[in-house]
């Protein structure tokens, strides 16, 4: 299942983004800073990332922790950003914008969980 939802993480950070940004050709998205096209561009690796790391996860409990922690921060950037955003006018911006953070938050919550089983699994230090 674990296994599953790193792929849906990814999927979602490539696909549904190029979804949204419409192949790179939607401004509307690029209305805050951290949705610039060199910052989409990196959200795409973390995708690619998150598929990589789905068939190991389980040895990689330190990657799990950072993956989580980066989803955490997303969220806080959507959290400051959703008390205060007017909508662009643009449905698929308005709706990326609108639930970006709470699958971030979701994900993040995902990659929590499986560092803290990747974490059980690791031989102890003697």
């Amino acid at each position: 299942m674990i296994q599953t939802l790193f792929i849906l993480a990814g999927l979602l950070n490539t696909v549904g983004l190029m979804i949204f940004n419409l192949m790179y050709t939607n401004r509307h998205l690029e209305k805050e800073y951290i949705f610039a096209i060199e910052s989409q561009i990196l959200i795409h690796l973390w995708g690619l990332l998150y598929i990589a790391a789905s068939v190991k996860w389980e040895q990689l409990p330190w990657i799990n922790l950072i993956l989580a922690v980066e989803k955490v921060v997303f969220f806080i950037f959507w959290c400051l950003y959703i008390i205060s955003h007017e909508n662009t006018g643009h449905f698929l911006t308005d709706l990326f914008y609108t639930i970006y953070g709470p699958i971030d938050l979701a994900f993040g919550i995902v990659f929590a969980y499986a560092s803290v089983i990747a974490f059980q699994k690791q031989p102890q230090l003697r």
